[in-house]
């Protein structure tokens, strides 16, 4: 069966209370809750959602849980920067995006927010449906599986479409830092499996990388370092857990000089081998 670049679930309160971070640092995605009130924060501001608000997460900002009501629900929908990128890019500038960033969250009227809770329920109802199509025809299959996708895509753009109807588009920032911590963001997720040194992506900007490195700690609370590493390791998990790659195909897959020297930074990060780690996910699935 083929997979999804997207994962669309429902969430209830007692998942939220044991799962506090909702999303991996390197996905973007979005929260839509349908009842009770909780209390999220991404570092920088908190906000306290309740049914009918809607809250979009970028890349590389935390979406952590501080308090939640009992009786909490909502949908996540969570994807890989390689997926939504390309869709978000046809349709917004830097600026948009920066101005999503500084303000996640919009509260959508009821009648939109009955819309959106509609077309979400159905997409997740096609999602846990698909796996009934096993029996049928690779044709028809590979069909569901594209109807899928498209409608994730139409979602996003729905999502994107309500909340910009909601928003004051004027007031879009256009901040220095904003600008350049966006920048690195895209040219991470461009270049992480060949360039691992934070120079290279500060000349990409024609700065300094000590103004770079301060700019990056400044808007994130973490280095640029940091960011890289982690979309590293993150991706060589991917790897690790849902592909059959050799170790040694996974290294030079991320540019490592060779399977060692991957084994060694792998290790470094997670206090594991990359065929420990393997072996530890075969066993907990």
């Amino acid at each position: 069966m083929d997979t999804l670049p997207f994962q669309l679930f429902m969430l209830s309160d007692d998942k939220i209370s044991d799962k506090k971070h909702l999303f991996e640092l390197v996905r973007s995605g979005f929260f839509f809750c349908t009842r009770g009130h909780i209390t999220v924060t991404d570092g920088r501001q908190t906000c306290h959602l309740c049914r009918g608000h809607l809250y979009i997460r970028q890349p590389f900002t935390p979406f952590v849980v501080l308090e939640c009501d009992d009786g909490t629900d909502g949908f996540v929908m969570s994807s890989s920067l390689d997926y939504i990128l390309p869709i978000v890019s046809k349709v917004l500038s830097v600026e948009g995006i920066l101005y999503i960033r500084a303000n996640p969250c919009v509260y959508l009227p009821d009648r939109q927010c009955t819309h959106v809770e509609q077309t979400i329920t159905i997409l997740y109802e096609r999602i846990n449906a698909a796996f009934q199509t096993e029996k049928l025809p690779a044709l028809r299959q590979e069909l569901y599986w594209e109807i899928l996708k498209s409608s994730c895509q139409a979602l996003c753009y729905e999502i994107l479409y309500i909340y910009f109807g909601q928003m004051a588009i004027h007031a879009l920032p256009q901040g220095k830092k904003e600008t350049i911590f966006q920048n690195f963001v895209m040219a991470l997720y461009r270049y992480y499996k060949q360039e691992r040194n934070v120079a290279f992506y500060a000349s990409l900007q024609h700065l300094s990388e000590r103004y770079f490195s301060s700019v990056i700690k400044e808007q994130s609370g973490n280095s640029a370092s940091f960011w890289i590493i982690q979309l590293v390791i993150t991706e060589a998990k991917r790897l690790l857990e849902t592909s059959s790659m050799s170790i040694k195909e996974i290294a030079f897959h991320l540019h490592f000089p060779t399977q060692s020297f991957f084994g060694k930074y792998f290790k470094h990060y997670t206090g594991v081998s990359p065929q420990a780690y393997r072996r530890q996910m075969s066993e907990k699935a």
